[in-house]
């Protein structure tokens, strides 16, 4: 009788702390300056900053902000890449992850961040003087002359 009331209380104890055992929920966070730029996580798009995912698994993602267009296509703001590592809590380890994953009650929140600041892109164009622009249509019609004078050369 007495082993009987035994497994029934070790039955009962492993069916309430199967139904209301809580888990890990893991976070992965990233922030740019400014918002609003595309987020990339080991090269699949999860939104724009800032942008939040859940995750499984700890170790290195590759992390990429950016790039920012305006709205003429032209690129403001360059891309960031970092290789962040997220690192293992003490509860995550063997044999404790079992504890923290399946018999505590509660969730326990994991929360990583990432915060990258996207350089700024200068204009590429600037204002050329009116020598320099003779000076550049000079020596294309250079260029010209030569390649017609080596194309009667050819047979």
């Amino acid at each position: 009788m007495k082993i009987n009331g035994l497994m029934r209380f070790a039955a009962t104890a492993c069916l309430s702390a199967a139904l209301c055992g809580g888990c890990v929920i893991r976070t992965l966070t990233v922030r740019s300056e400014p918002i609003g730029a595309p987020v990339y996580i080991d090269e699949r798009e999860i939104g724009t900053s800032p942008a939040r995912i859940t995750f499984d698994h700890y170790g290195t993602r590759r992390v990429r902000v950016g790039p920012m267009l305006d709205r003429q296509g032209r690129v403001m703001y360059d891309e960031k890449v970092e290789m962040y590592k997220c690192r293992i809590p003490w509860y995550e380890y063997f044999p404790l992850d079992f504890i923290s994953d399946n018999l505590i009650p509660f969730n326990i929140r994991d929360e990583h961040e990432v915060s990258l600041t996207l350089p700024k892109v200068e204009p590429k164009t600037k204002a050329r003087t009116e020598t320099e622009v003779k000076a550049v249509i000079e020596k294309a019609s250079q260029f010209r002359s030569e390649a017609k004078k080596n194309a009667e050369e050819v047979p």
